[in-house]
């Protein structure tokens, strides 16, 4: 069953958004790489991020997160986000729909 993986967070004060936001892209070179990844994206609600990750299964999706302070490419995304803020949780999907095409 695939797994969505939710993390809820702050950025810094004073964190310039366009660098976080590249920071994000070799975030998302690293994920790429990972075992069982499907699909990322970030999202913004006001002052709070919430960084979506789709994983075929919930195994992968937890040798993911324990493998990610360890990457290099994370380091500079990281050192944007306030430690204090970050609430992770992972989701079994229940149902999907894509469009058609």
């Amino acid at each position: 069953m695939s797994v969505l993986e939710r993390v809820r967070f702050k950025t810094l004060p004073n964190t310039d958004e366009a660098a976080f936001l590249k920071a994000a892209e070799s975030t998302s070179a690293w994920a790429k790489k990972q075992p069982g990844f499907m699909y990322r994206t970030l999202v913004k609600d006001g002052d709070h991020w919430e960084d979506l990750v789709y994983w075929d299964n919930a195994a992968n999706a937890k040798a993911a997160g324990e493998a990610f302070m360890g990457a290099s490419e994370n380091a500079d995304l990281a050192s944007m986000i306030a430690p204090d803020t970050v609430v992770m949780s992972h989701l079994p999907q229940m149902h999907a729909a894509v469009a058609a095409g």
